[in-house]
């Protein structure tokens, strides 16, 4: 390995260890020189281990300005090596809607992970786990996933219901639009019966003038004489007819009556 990108690391490794174990570090006693030979050695073991959390915090110890150049410098470009290659995982968590939560307590194999989803990578030791999360009147949700070396900023989003399935802070769903009525065309058949009314007696009666009528003046006007089989045939053509005109008005008067009653 060059000596500028040794120095590249040492540096990255640096800012690290600064931001992740400088307060905690400045508060508490400094290591002495077998402290951090110690921390060296435990860190590289974990390291081997695959537990990459806590070979990162051992190594975070011999990272120490009190610690020999040569082991701390050796700490530190490990630290950037496990860095590089420390699996992250990148919740979201939504309700039934799809509105984001923040508000979540995220466990891993059951030890506390975080308890907020904010949009920050979590890290995560590669292997097989089992990630649950839960959320003030929400059911608890679980996940099992396997990470490997280097898989950062792996997504995956989870979805947090309610017991009745649904948000406590949504109003519900509209339900369908109440459907509006609409008239339906009614086919009617006059009857060839007996007159039963004497409305129906009186639209005989109009059939059988009507029938004479145009019976004798169609007839008058060919030379002919109005016989018995011609007045029946007339008489059907003129029963369609009165038939067809009452039907067109009774279907009016109904689908009137109807459209009426749907916005009442």
């Amino acid at each position: 390995m060059g000596a500028g990108r040794v120095s590249r690391l040492v540096v990255v490794s640096s800012l690290l260890v600064a931001s992740v174990v400088g307060p905690a570090r400045a508060a508490g006693p400094k290591p002495d020189k077998m402290q951090c030979i110690t921390a060296d050695t435990e860190g590289q073991s974990l390291r081997l281990s695959g537990k990459l959390l806590l070979a990162r915090k051992r190594l975070s110890v011999c990272a120490a300005t009190s610690c020999p150049g040569i082991v701390r410098d050796d700490c530190l470009q490990r630290i950037a090596e496990l860095e590089a290659v420390l699996p992250t995982v990148l919740f979201t968590a939504t309700n039934g809607y799809g509105r984001p939560l923040v508000a979540v307590r995220v466990t891993v194999d059951g030890e506390l992970l975080t308890d907020r989803l904010d949009g920050r990578p979590l890290p995560v030791d590669p292997g097989e786990h089992v990630f649950a999360f839960e959320a003030l009147g929400r059911l608890a949700a679980r996940m099992q996933l396997t990470l490997s070396e280097g898989d950062t900023k792996v997504r995956h989003a989870v979805v947090l219901h309610t017991e009745s399935g649904d948000p406590v802070d949504e109003v519900p769903a509209p339900g369908p639009p109440t459907p509006i009525a609409t008239a339906t065309a009614v086919r009617i058949v006059a009857p060839a019966v007996a007159p039963s009314s004497p409305s129906e007696g009186f639209r005989l009666r109009l059939v059988s003038e009507k029938t004479h009528s145009l019976c004798s003046r169609r007839h008058r006007r060919q030379g002919g004489s109005c016989g018995l089989s011609t007045a029946r045939n007339e008489s059907a053509r003129v029963q369609r007819e009165v038939a067809e005109e009452l039907t067109s008005k009774i279907t009016l008067h109904l689908t009137t009556r109807l459209l009426a009653r749907s916005y009442m």
